[in-house]
């Protein structure tokens, strides 16, 4: 056991709460020999004023008080941040049930009975206070433990990074993009582990540098691959769960990886039986995502590349395709609303586009949607108003 591990009961402080002299000069005499540093009140209030300067380390408390009893006084504390991790123990004369499950439930570890045994005293203080100094140093190991596993996932990570850059720019390119998709789609989702599908974005394709490059070269260029070389291909997925499964914290990302070519339905790879619910939910988004990044690219937007992916039923999570149709179909329905801004004739001008079919009063239509206003055409609707009218008001894309 290292020093700092090793428990010192002279500098913890303890607060001893009693309205009565004599029972605080019993609790003092009991563990003052022991070489705590003790503080002192009378009461609830008095209690919650210094707890927030003092910041013991553990409080005995009387029950019976005036003014706040024990109970409310413990409750009041377990409700902050600074009381909620002191461990209070209840001195009290009460013998019944029900007033000890009550003091449980107000945030006690404990009970004292009166009268008081000063062996006993020391006895629980002693044992609460050891409790207390064993969870903050494994805390501080956890927290040391914590530092030392991230800065080695980092540093893992960064390398792989590098490592995919270095080989192909390209597929470290698309796997940044399809990241950016990731995030905001795991965010519609509502996916917990967001920075988990991203790590599983960015290097799925990491498999890639243990396939010899004459025969990336041939794929790179269309050009006919032989059944071996195909399935080195087909194997990527497998390949790059080799690679991440055993760095720390990364062992669910490449769980993720594993199987983010598989189909709903069961088809792609690696072969198997799994299918539908039972492939892991991000693979299931990611398998979505990477075909979505790449229709995006084409040109579509979103809605447009859901839609065709809604017509590939067997290969897609249904239930995450209708969701982002859903989804996206409505942000897409509000920001047109929010670029289409209702005006009169007196206030269009010249440049403005149409956002909807402008028609006169009786019907005829006189601009489509997606015309510019040029002078002419300007003139042309003030003469129309002035002979038919023209419905108002005029519907455009906000100049914002």
């Amino acid at each position: 056991m290292t020093d700092e591990q090793k428990f010192d009961q002279s500098n913890k402080r303890v607060l001893l709460v009693d309205d009565t002299p004599s029972n605080l000069a019993v609790l003092r005499g009991a563990l003052e020999p022991e070489g705590y540093r003790l503080a002192f009140a009378s009461n609830g209030n008095e209690t919650l004023e210094i707890v927030p300067e003092l910041m013991p380390d553990l409080i005995l408390l009387d029950v019976m008080m005036p003014g706040i009893d024990g109970f409310e006084t413990c409750r009041r504390l377990k409700s902050t941040d600074i009381g909620l991790n002191i461990p209070i123990i209840f001195i009290t004369a009460r013998r019944e049930t029900q007033d000890v499950v009550e003091g449980f439930q107000a945030g006690g570890v404990d009970y004292i009975r009166k009268p008081i045994q000063q062996e006993e005293v020391c006895a629980r203080v002693r044992n609460h206070l050891e409790l207390l100094h064993l969870r903050r140093s494994l805390k501080q190991q956890y927290d040391k433990t914590r530092e030392v596993l991230e800065e080695t996932l980092n540093g893992s990570v960064s390398i792989l990074m590098e490592l995919l850059t270095n080989f192909d720019s390209n597929l470290f390119s698309r796997g940044a993009k399809v990241r950016e998709v990731v995030r905001e789609i795991g965010s519609v989702l509502k996916y917990e582990e967001v920075w988990q599908l991203e790590l599983a974005a960015m290097l799925a394709p990491i498999g890639n540098i243990t396939i010899p490059p004459h025969i990336l070269y041939k794929k790179s260029r269309k050009m006919a691959l032989t059944v071996r070389e195909e399935e080195l291909f087909r194997n990527i997925p497998r390949t790059s769960t080799k690679l991440l499964e055993n760095i720390p914290h990364l062992k669910d990302v490449s769980k993720v990886v594993m199987y983010h070519k598989k189909g709903y339905d069961g088809s792609g790879y690696p072969s198997g039986t799994l299918e539908g619910k039972s492939i892991p939910l991000g693979s299931r988004i990611l398998n979505l995502v990477f075909d979505l990044t790449e229709l995006e690219g084409g040109g579509v937007t979103r809605v447009q590349a859901l839609e065709k992916m809604k017509e590939r039923r067997a290969h897609y999570d249904p239930d995450l395709i209708r969701t982002l149709h859903e989804h996206f179909k409505n942000q897409e329905q509000k920001n047109e609303e929010k670029r289409v801004q209702a005006i009169k004739l007196e206030d269009l001008k010249v440049g403005h586009i149409m956002a909807k079919r402008v028609d006169s009063v009786d019907g005829t239509l006189l601009l489509s949607p997606g015309q510019t206003i040029t002078q002419a055409k300007l003139l042309l609707l003030k003469n129309h108003h002035l002979i038919t009218g023209i419905k108002e008001p005029i519907h455009v894309v906000s100049e914002e």
